[in-house]
C-alpha cells in the first residue's frame, strides 16, 4: 500500500490528464489550506469554484489559478449537478466541505456527483465529532455532519486515515482522505 502525506492532493490527480480536465471545487471557501491551495496550482482545462458564501467567492475571483479558465459560482450544493449537467466535471473535490452538510443532503450530493463527474471524486474531511460553529460570520462554516471511514468505504470510496490529525481541536480529530475512481467503476460495468 502507497502511503501519502495527508497535504498530498498533488499525488492523489497525477495520473490524470489535467490539461483536458474540467474540475468543480465544492465548497471552495478561499482556498487558504495547505490542501485546497493545491487545486488552485492544476494545469486543468476549466475550475469551477462553488461556494454558499459570496465573500468567499468574491474572493476568489481574484486570486490567480493554473487553470485555463476559472468560473466562481455562488449556488447552494443541491442544485450544481443540475447547473451543469450539458458539461460534466471530470473530477470533483470536496475539501473541508461535506461536514458543513448534513448527513442526508451530504449522502444525496455524493449520489448525484457520482451520476454526474466522469472520473473521480476526491474528499478531505475530519472523521468522528468535530464541533464547529459560525466563523467570521460565515454560517455555512458550522458542521452539521460528523463522518467515519466505515461509511465512506461502504460508499465505495478509498479511504487514507490520520488519527489525531487536527491538533487545533482538544482533543484532536481526525482526517481522511476519500477517494473514488469512477472511471474504473464505469468500466468495470462496461465489462460486466
Amino acid at each position: 500500500m502507497i502511503t501519502r502525506h495527508a497535504h498530498d492532493l498533488l499525488g492523489r490527480v497525477v495520473d490524470l490528464p489535467l490539461e483536458e480536465c474540467t474540475a468543480i471545487d465544492m465548497g471552495c471557501g478561499v482556498c487558504n489550506t495547505p490542501i485546497s491551495k493545491q487545486i488552485l496550482t492544476l494545469p486543468l482545462k476549466k475550475l469551477i469554484s462553488v461556494d454558499m458564501h459570496i465573500d468567499s467567492l468574491d474572493i476568489m475571483r481574484r486570486i490567480k489559478v493554473n487553470a485555463q479558465e476559472h468560473i466562481t459560482y455562488m449556488a447552494n450544493f443541491k442544485i450544481v449537478p443540475w447547473l451543469y449537467s450539458n458539461e460534466k466535471p471530470d473530477i470533483a473535490f470536496f475539501i473541508d466541505s461535506l461536514e458543513h452538510l448534513d448527513k442526508f443532503d451530504a449522502l444525496s450530493l455524493l449520489g448525484d456527483m457520482e451520476r454526474f463527474v466522469t472520473r473521480r471524486i476526491l474528499i478531505w474531511l475530519p472523521i468522528g465529532d468535530c464541533p464547529q460553529g459560525e466563523i467570521n460570520d460565515n454560517k455555512w462554516q458550522e458542521h452539521k455532519g460528523a463522518w467515519e471511514v466505515k461509511e465512506l468505504e461502504d460508499l465505495g470510496y478509498t479511504v487514507d486515515y490520520y488519527p489525531a490529525f487536527h491538533r487545533h481541536f482538544n482533543p484532536p480529530v481526525a482526517a481522511a482522505w476519500a477517494v473514488k475512481d469512477l472511471q474504473n467503476e464505469i468500466l468495470t460495468t462496461e465489462c460486466s
